[in-house]
């Protein structure tokens, strides 16, 4: 089975896609580079909330998301501390 490509990035099989979710469980983030819109990247966290699962995340321009990943994931996890105790 094929997924729709949107740009030269995109995931487009079953098997690429678990491969990509199975590394994001693994680093405990989520990353897309351009796969769904050229030249946008984001960064994405896990946040459960009660019984509730949701993802966290930021996106833009892929040079700038790039060069801050480890800040992005910094303010995430600190928003997501935040919201748990809300």
């Amino acid at each position: 089975m094929l997924l729709k490509r949107t740009t030269p990035n995109t995931i487009t099989t079953v098997a690429a896609l678990r491969r990509d979710l199975r590394d994001a469980t693994q680093r405990g983030y989520a990353m897309t580079s351009g796969e769904n819109v050229a030249d946008v990247s984001a960064v994405a966290i896990p946040l459960n909330l009660g019984s509730e699962s949701f993802a966290l995340a930021l996106a833009g321009p892929t040079h700038r998301i790039h060069q801050a990943v480890p800040v992005i994931l910094k303010a995430l996890s600190r928003l997501r501390d935040e919201m748990a105790l809300a």
